[in-house]
């Protein structure tokens, strides 16, 4: 009996500690995983502060506020977080008792990961869509969609009355010089709107140029030009539709300044401007804005001067009495147009000096709305705002919409870095050393030889995978 009992309890025992053991080895195994979450969890909550600020974006700064942007820096943050969370309990350091599972990192590496300009700014793309899905602008944005269609269908956005315009003037001076007249013999509304045109575009169009900000930057110092580092994560597929992309001009103009609603602590002070036409200074990027404003103004109200039956009466009538005083009749249709043309033009500057006040132009003319008399026009006076149209930012709408995808997401980070910059502590900022996921390989090791390897993905919009060595 006594040698059974022996063996019965020998065997009993032998399972008891292999239950133990089991149990060790289970807990040794899920604290190294729970250290490795925890420890890439914080490492994530390490997003810099600025960019969630003034974008509401979250990336990790590789740099973290340093003049070096590596993923070296990020590994040994996420080195740093497993040591301590495998360095024992509060408990454990007074009591100074040894934990029982005996873990070590042996290793962590982040082999795997994607930063904020992959894909031409695809990563920061699918963040800007994420922040905005919540936003109820479809509405708002489809107006300027709808703009666009009708610029288009129109040919605002293609037809050169400029080009037309100095065509004509050709064909009357060829016609005066046949007939030997003096062009000082001709109206001189029509000669004092080519002299304007020779003035610079902001001395034309704006209210007063003097105070059209200087600022510039050095344009090789911002990503869009002195080249992006690379990450090797999987990239988003992208695949936009209408109203994505309508979402992320809405959010451009959501976050950037622009010329008559700056933002504050910018350096550049007309943002959007600068999203658009790409100059590394305002007031070069103001002109680029404003030229394109003419040029849409004078297609569209060309356009309608040419079904105004009253004005084209008017113009034909002062043609018709300058060939008489000139005794050249071959003048009369040139001119009616040059007329026709000058008026058109004073109009559409009148318009742009309306936009950059802050006033409203609609983007088809009317009888109603529009502006100037022919005396107004001769004296090239501000017709006011009629209260209806488009304002200024509208406009901006219009030609975001028309800007290539890429080069205004690259300008767009170009701006972030610019800002980010002018911040405390984010003089070397650099939005290309910033992570949206990463691929952890965090290596923990222990008594009894356990070693394991805990493999991780991990982002602000990534999906999770899990897997272990």
């Amino acid at each position: 009996m006594t040698v059974l009992l022996s063996l019965t309890m020998a065997l009993f025992l032998a399972f008891i500690l292999a239950l133990f053991e089991s149990a060790r080895l289970g807990a040794v195994k899920m604290r190294a995983e729970c250290v490795t979450e925890i420890a890439i969890d914080s490492v994530l909550a390490e997003y810099h502060r600025e960019l969630f600020s003034q974008y509401g974006l979250l990336m990790i700064d590789t740099s973290y506020g340093g003049a070096v942007a590596d993923i070296c820096n990020t590994e040994e943050h996420l080195r740093g977080y497993v040591h301590r969370n495998l360095s024992g309990t509060a408990w454990s350091s007074v009591t100074d008792t040894a934990d029982f599972t005996h873990l070590a990192c042996r290793q962590v590496k982040i082999p795997v990961y994607t930063r904020a300009t992959d894909g031409n700014g695809a990563v920061l793309r699918r963040q800007i869509l994420d922040y905005m899905t919540a936003e109820p602008v479809e509405a708002a944005m489809q107006e300027a969609a709808e703009h666009l269609q009708i610029l288009r269908a129109e040919g605002y956005d293609t037809r050169d009355v400029e080009k037309e315009m100095d065509e004509n003037y050709a064909n009357l001076q060829q016609a005066l010089n046949a007939e030997g007249v003096s062009e000082d013999e001709i109206d001189e509304t029509v000669r004092h709107m080519h002299a304007k045109r020779s003035l610079g575009i902001l001395t034309l169009t704006h209210p007063d140029p003097s105070a059209v900000s200087d600022a510039s930057v050095t344009p090789a110092s911002y990503v869009s030009l002195r080249g992006a580092s690379r990450g090797n994560g999987e990239l988003p597929k992208e695949s936009l539709s209408a109203v994505e992309l309508l979402l992320l001009d809405q959010y451009m103009m959501e976050k950037c300044g622009t010329y008559t609603s700056e933002k504050e602590g910018s350096r550049l002070k007309y943002q959007v401007e600068y999203l658009i036409a790409g100059k590394p200074g305002d007031r070069a990027n103001l002109e680029s804005i404003a030229t394109t404003l003419l040029f849409w103004r004078e297609a569209s109200n060309f356009t309608y001067i040419m079904t105004d039956e009253d004005k084209k009466a008017f113009a034909e009538t002062i043609a018709v009495i300058a060939s008489i005083l000139v005794m050249t009749p071959e003048i009369q249709d040139p001119l009616k147009l040059a007329i026709l043309f000058a008026w058109s033009f004073a109009e559409s500057v009148s318009d742009v000096r309306t936009l950059f006040d802050g006033g409203k132009v609609p983007l088809v003319k009317s009888k109603d709305t529009w502006r100037l008399s022919f005396a107004g026009a001769m004296l090239m006076r501000s017709g006011g705002s009629s209260g209806e149209g488009l304002s200024y930012e509208e406009y901006l709408r219009i030609m975001l919409l028309m800007t290539d995808l890429n080069d205004k997401t690259w300008r767009l980070m170009d701006l972030m870095e610019m800002d980010i910059r002018e911040t405390q502590g984010n003089i070397h900022f650099r939005i290309d050393g910033c992570l949206d996921t990463i691929t952890a390989h965090v290596t923990i090791e222990g008594g009894s030889g356990f070693e394991g390897t805990f493999i991780r993905t991990r982002g602000y919009t990534a999906k999770k995978e899990e897997e272990n060595a």
